[in-house]
This record gives C-alpha cells, structure tokens and sequence, in this order.
C-alpha cells in the first residue's frame, strides 16, 4: 500500500499547474513545481490526471545530524527522502540531515512561505551551482547555495542564500 511519500500531480485536460504534495508536510499542503508561489491549499484535478509516486519511509522522525535539525521520512531502500527544515536564525552556513544511508545525487529545496523559485542541486551541475525547478535559466554559479561542499551520507550543505536557507524559513527538501 502506497500511504506516504510525495506525490507530483498533473491534470492532463486543464492548464492548471503540477501540484506537489507529501505527506510530511501535509497532504492538503501543494506546491507548485512550475511557479515560485507560497504554499498553498491543494486543489483537487478534476480531468484526466497523471501522477509520479515516491515512498517515503512512513512518519517523518527528529533528525539531528546536520547543525539545523530536520523532520525528515526516509526511504533508505529508495534512495528517497523528504527533508522538512527551518532556515538558520541568521541564514548563516549549515547542513541538514537528510536520512539516507549514501550522499544524494540529486536534492530539491523550496521555501513554503515565500515566493522564491526551487533550488536544485545536482551531481552532475557540481557543488558550486544551482538549479532553478521552475525556470529555464542555465545553471547559476556560487558558493552560496552548497557552500561548495557535496552531500555526505548523512547531511547536505546549504549556504547563505534566502533559495536554500532564508532566516527561519520553513523549506522542503526532496
């Protein structure tokens, strides 16, 4: 039975956005994947819809890993994690326990509070860039955003950019 994780959800018939909700973070809770909007109520697709599934490893437990705790539901089989964690106090360098059990390859943050665009890191693109999900800007280069520092099996980088870790702004992690 596939009870928890994320699920990213799109209404095929409408032109209505992909909606991301997860069960850590509530799912009447949606995100939107193509826009940099708040948070906000999820709203029931009424067409024909399409969905990609991941399972997460059941209720979100304390992680105190990384210098921020995290609330975090771990599939470590997977590979897969949603990580929900608050900013430093003073946006100051930081890491976060993501629970797995090996260094993710492939990390997406968004503020939930704040219209800021989804920050992505990538294997691939390197520690010192950034992604953004809902644009379509070539990778960014600065050491802001992963403190030039890849994940390790316990914990992944964030640096002083509101993207990744504004002032007690509450982030989602996947």
């Amino acid at each position: 039975k596939f009870s928890d994780g994320l699920y990213w959800i799109k209404d095929r018939d409408n032109t209505a956005s992909h909606q991301l909700v997860d069960t850590v973070r509530g799912t009447s809770n949606a995100l939107k994947s193509d826009s940099n909007a708040i948070e906000a109520t999820y709203a029931a697709p009424t067409g024909d819809c399409v969905a990609w599934c991941w399972k997460g490893g059941g209720t979100a437990v304390s992680n105190g890993n990384g210098s921020l705790t995290s609330s975090v539901s771990a599939n470590t089989d997977a590979g897969f994690s949603i990580v929900s964690y608050t900013g430093h106090p003073s946006s100051a360098n930081s890491t976060v326990g993501h629970g797995l059990n090996s260094a993710p390859e492939f990390i997406i943050t968004k503020e939930r509070g704040n219209t800021r665009n989804w920050g992505v890191y990538h294997i691939g693109s390197g520690n010192n860039n950034i992604l953004f999900l809902n644009l379509v800007n070539a990778q960014s280069a600065a050491a802001e955003y992963w403190q030039n520092t890849d994940p390790t099996a316990s914990v992944f980088s964030i640096g002083t950019s509101t993207y990744v870790n504004n002032s007690s702004g509450n982030y989602i992690a996947y």
